[in-house]
């Protein structure tokens, strides 16, 4: 969790201090710093006609968390001679800011952080962020993107455990 609250002090303006992440909003319905829960990071998949742009999502569902996840950090694998990821784009609200990335198409991965100071944080299926990505296989080629959470922490800053569902990209 360090380096994704280290992102969200860089980000802010005007910046957080270093001994504590301050909240916006209240922290009303009896929410206290106990387990984070758990959630499922889900890759969307789709497919295309080789050479064309699509947009995947990286969406968190079955979150249990009662403080709500407000910081993730993801890293996505993928075939580099079947994917090509162009940018990463901003999730729904309130994962709405761009976030934090670094794409190393040559290696195949994409990496990315971001959060949010909203409390309670997000408790319903939501999509953090959103991949864009160019088929580059041969019609019927399909690249699996796959998706390791590095850090998942809730509002309060405890863990929440988090599985993944890998998503698919088909050249058609």
């Amino acid at each position: 969790m360090n380096d994704a609250l280290f992102i969200a002090q860089v980000l802010t303006t005007p910046p957080l201090r270093n001994d504590y992440f301050e909240l916006i909003g209240g922290l009303s319905g009896g929410l206290s710093a106990t387990t984070g829960g758990t959630a499922t990071l889900e890759v969307g998949s789709s497919a295309a006609p080789g050479g064309s742009r699509v947009l995947i999502p990286l969406t968190l569902k079955n979150i249990t968390s009662q403080a709500g996840v407000g910081v993730y950090e993801i890293r996505v694998t993928f075939d580099p001679k079947l994917v090509k990821v162009e940018s990463v784009q901003p999730g729904a609200r309130p994962f709405d800011r761009p976030p934090v990335y670094r794409i190393d198409n040559g290696n195949g991965l994409v990496a990315l952080a971001g959060y949010h100071t909203f409390a309670p944080g997000v408790r319903t299926d939501t999509v953090v962020a959103n991949l864009v990505a160019t088929t580059l296989g041969p019609a019927g080629k399909t690249a699996e993107l796959k998706p390791v959470v590095i850090t998942l922490s809730d509002v309060l800053g405890n863990a929440v455990s988090a599985g993944a569902v890998i998503g698919n990209l088909t050249a058609r």
